[in-house]
């Protein structure tokens, strides 16, 4: 018994001694102001969340709050979602047209492509509130709402025509 109690202090002794070498360690090294990591002229004043580099106020996006060059590539990435989202805005008109013909309105492939179209927008919205694309989430909020349309006109109008072949 008195053995464990002897070992759990020395490890306790051992992990404060490190705490507290740490913490000096820590508070030298803040002691020491580091230059921005992007430009390297001025003192860093926080770092990146993105790529963890420390960057000036300078070399910060007042946008996204990270350094400039993750932001370039955020925008890069909302320009890329945002052609996707164009891409299914014209695949939703185009799907809108084809169901007011006779011939493609009862088309397993019309309502599969209006389904994984909803659904792509969905978490094309979904993405940018979460990622702070702020354009992309109110862009894929109107799409999304002019797709809610159109599918409830679409199935509604394919429902009661099941109805109708039904009856007879």
């Amino acid at each position: 018994m008195s053995k464990i109690i002897i070992q759990d202090w020395i490890l306790g002794s051992l992990i404060e001694g490190f705490k507290e070498s740490l913490y000096v360690k820590l508070n030298l090294r803040c002691a020491k102001v580091a230059k921005c990591e992007i430009c390297g002229e001025k003192d860093a004043v926080r770092i990146c969340s993105r790529c963890h580099r420390l960057i000036c106020e300078n070399c910060t996006d007042n946008i996204w709050h990270v350094c400039v060059d993750c932001a370039s590539v955020k925008r890069a990435i909302q320009e890329d979602y945002l052609r996707y989202l164009e891409r299914v805005n014209k695949l939703v008109e185009c799907i809108e047209q084809m169901s007011r013909k006779a011939d493609c309105f009862r088309c397993p492939l019309l309502r599969d492509t209006l389904m994984r179209c909803l659904k792509a927008v969905k978490d094309l919205e979904t993405l940018g509130k979460t990622e702070g694309y702020e354009k992309l989430a109110a862009e894929a909020y109107a799409v999304r709402s002019k797709l809610e349309d159109v599918a409830i006109r679409y199935l509604t109008k394919l429902v009661l025509s099941l109805d109708k072949e039904a009856r007879k």
